[in-house]
């Protein structure tokens, strides 16, 4: 929908989102990705005149929003994720019956 508004940030829910999805390995990657790109959009930028400037500009201002909420998102579902091993790990020594270790241990992985 980032084209009705004539600018990207309607795409910073979806850039968001990638970083929900991504691996652990895989975010220094995006990261990079996302550095790489706005650096380019603005070397570009320098270059260019009117209203292309102002849409690279755009772009390259996407690129660091997408950047600042990914480390967010990802320090956030990161710190979720520890929450959840410490509640199981607390909660794994109880004795259970055979299903209820069965989902709780499906829930784990």
């Amino acid at each position: 929908m980032a084209w009705i508004a004539d600018t990207p940030f309607g795409l910073l829910a979806p850039a968001a989102v990638s970083f929900l999805y991504v691996r652990d390995r895989t975010i220094p990657k995006l990261y990079v990705s996302l550095g790489i790109a706005f650096a380019f959009l603005l070397l570009a930028a320098m270059f260019a005149a009117g209203s292309a400037r102002d849409l690279l500009l755009s772009w390259a201002a996407f690129f660091v929003l997408a950047f600042c909420i990914g480390i967010i998102v990802a320090n956030s579902v990161a710190g979720v994720d520890s929450l959840v091993h410490q509640r199981v790990a607390r909660t794994s020594n109880q004795p259970c019956l055979p299903l209820e270790c069965w989902v709780r241990n499906a829930r784990i992985s």
